[in-house]
């Protein structure tokens, strides 16, 4: 545990997290939602207000930029980096 970096393990299962959510085919996703009691469009906007909040200082996605070109623009940052 000396070693340990929590930064770089959280990142890790963050990336990790991302890459299933995206590779989910939409009717498992719509099919997770539905069992919230939410519509898919509330639900969105409160993981994206969770995902702001979290990357407080970096730049924020619009909340009402579509899924597609928010998926974009993150594999173009991830990319990037």
């Amino acid at each position: 545990m000396k070693n340990w970096r929590p930064d770089d393990e959280l990142r890790r299962l963050l990336d990790a997290l991302s890459a299933e959510i995206l590779a989910a085919p939409e009717e498992e996703m719509l099919q997770a939602g539905s069992t919230t009691g939410r519509t898919l469009a509330v639900a969105v906007r409160d993981i994206r207000e969770l995902i702001a909040t979290a990357n407080e200082g970096q730049e924020e996605t619009d909340p009402g930029l579509p899924l597609t070109e928010a998926r974009r623009r993150r594999e173009t940052c991830l990319r990037q980096h």
